[in-house]
């Protein structure tokens, strides 16, 4: 797979690239990576380029995501804060389990590599989620209050299978800028 970024141009911080396979291929290096881009691995025209090997596990298709989570500049053109908000590999944990009647109720948490808000009296102003399950899920739950914007949902299951989460992480700095982050992780979950 050949891997190439645009628009790096003038950039003087490490930019952090986030890759994804999944489906019926590995990718040299991991099947989930954090790259930093340091301003050295740039090209002259802003770009990066990189190469991977990729390995067919089975019969069938699969995709290879790539994000680079960088902050937005604020209005004016001016060069805020320096916004960073990045997911781990394992982008979602438990965050605990406990019997309610009629089945049990489940916790997520997102597992956050890296948030911050870096330059010159620059600070994290808000962070914000957003929850939400796939539709290819197995099991029989609600949520928990309907609350899928606080940093950790809940679900009570009532029927064992699997839920596909999805969260979405943003990161808010004080001078208005924002960047955020999105994976998913699918856990399967049950009535004890």
């Amino acid at each position: 797979m050949h891997l190439e970024i645009t628009g790096l141009e003038g950039e003087s911080r490490n930019v952090p690239l986030r890759l994804v396979t999944s489906g019926a291929a590995n990718m040299q290096g991991g099947n989930t990576q954090i790259i930093e881009i340091t301003p050295s691995d740039l090209a002259a025209d802003g770009s990066f380029t990189r190469d991977f090997a990729l390995t067919g596990t089975t019969t069938g298709t699969f995709s290879v995501t790539g994000t680079v989570p960088i902050g937005k500049p604020v209005a004016g053109g001016a060069k805020g804060c320096e916004c960073f908000c990045v997911l781990n590999p394992n982008p979602i944990v438990t965050a605990g389990k406990r019997k309610i009647a009629g089945g049990a109720q489940h916790a997520f948490s997102p597992n956050v590599s890296k948030a911050a808000c870096n330059g010159n009296q620059c600070s994290i102003a808000k962070t914000e989620y957003k929850w939400s399950v796939g539709a290819g899920s197995t099991a029989t739950y609600t949520i928990v209050g309907g609350i899928d914007d606080a940093e950790t949902i809940s679900l009570d299951v009532t029927k064992a299978g699997t839920v596909e989460l999805t969260v979405t992480v943003t990161v808010k700095c004080s001078d208005g800028t924002t960047c955020s982050d999105t994976d998913s992780k699918t856990f399967r979950v049950d009535t004890k």
